[in-house]
């Protein structure tokens, strides 16, 4: 989840770049490891506050881990 006041810096999704994406794909394969029974899902929600109330952007299941076949044992979102 990311929330601006402004769109200066653009929405909030466009903050989850490559490097988040493997953040939390790493997070959620050390909580699988302690939780094997559980699926993951990767959502992303942006807000925006107008002035007067927040402005929801959800983009369901916005990305998948994908093993890189050179070295799989790093993810790419």
């Amino acid at each position: 989840m990311k929330a601006r006041q402004s769109l200066a810096a653009g929405a909030g999704h466009e903050s989850v770049d490559r490097n988040k994406r493997e953040q939390l794909i790493r997070l959620a394969d050390r909580y699988l490891a302690q939780f094997p029974d559980f699926q993951i899902r990767y959502d992303i929600l942006s807000l925006f506050w107008n002035g007067r109330r927040f402005v929801i952007e959800h983009f369901p299941n916005a990305f998948q881990p994908v093993a890189d076949a050179s070295q799989p044992w790093k993810w790419r979102g």
